[in-house]
């Protein structure tokens, strides 16, 4: 796990801390973090059971060195707007059973359909928040 953190919290650091406007940075995160977990597919889960058992496993990721810091797209959204962009990609991966068993969609389906969610989330928020 820790290693596999180690490739994603930077990537995420580098996403959620630059410059870009605040759609680019939702497109980016978004393509980042599907295509990292579509690569890592048990890590979700793994973090979420970590989580449940061992409430302070936070706590340990916090203190890495390379944990994700969120202070510049804080600026940009707020709390709730981030929570949503955090469970429509997270929730996809650790409730794949339960989704694939309510649209009847088999493994290779629900694959592509997981690949496709790297645009169409994005997409979905910044329409969402446009003005």
């Amino acid at each position: 796990f820790k290693s596999a953190f180690k490739l994603l919290a930077p990537q995420l650091n580098r996403v959620l801390n630059d410059d870009t406007d605040l759609f680019e940075k939702i497109r980016k995160f978004t393509e980042n973090y599907v295509a990292f977990v579509i690569k890592h597919p048990y890590l979700p889960n793994f973090v979420i059971q970590e989580l449940s058992k061992n409430p302070d496993f936070i706590q340990k990721l916090r203190a890495e060195k390379n944990f994700p810091t969120i202070d510049k797209f804080k600026i940009q959204v707020n709390e709730q707007l981030f929570i949503n962009i955090i469970s429509l990609n997270i929730f996809p991966f650790i409730g794949e059973p339960l989704l694939m068993a309510l649209v009847n969609m088999d493994k290779e389906s629900y694959k592509k359909l997981l690949k496709k969610r790297k645009t169409e989330v994005s997409e979905f928020i910044i329409n969402s928040i446009k003005i």
